[in-house]
């Protein structure tokens, strides 16, 4: 059972990295930082996939908190 929530913690960290790595900035003044402005889907990004990834970030999120909680449980 350790072994299934310890796979659960892996791969929703590696959900939550990828997702939020896809993510846009939020505002442009970000982009200066890193010398670009521009994202890997082009400059005009559509609602829908700003929606599906805030949504796989909480569900990931979820997922990690509750497997580490579990976890903790049963290690005792």
């Amino acid at each position: 059972m350790n072994t299934l929530f310890t796979a659960l913690i892996l791969i929703s960290c590696v959900g939550i990295i990828i997702s939020t790595l896809f993510m846009e900035p939020k505002s442009e003044g970000t982009g200066a930082l890193s010398g670009s402005s521009s994202n890997v889907f082009g400059k005009t990004a559509s609602r829908g996939k700003e929606a599906l990834l805030n949504k796989l970030t909480i569900i990931f999120g979820v997922i990690f908190v509750i497997s580490t909680i579990a976890l903790t449980i049963l290690s005792k």
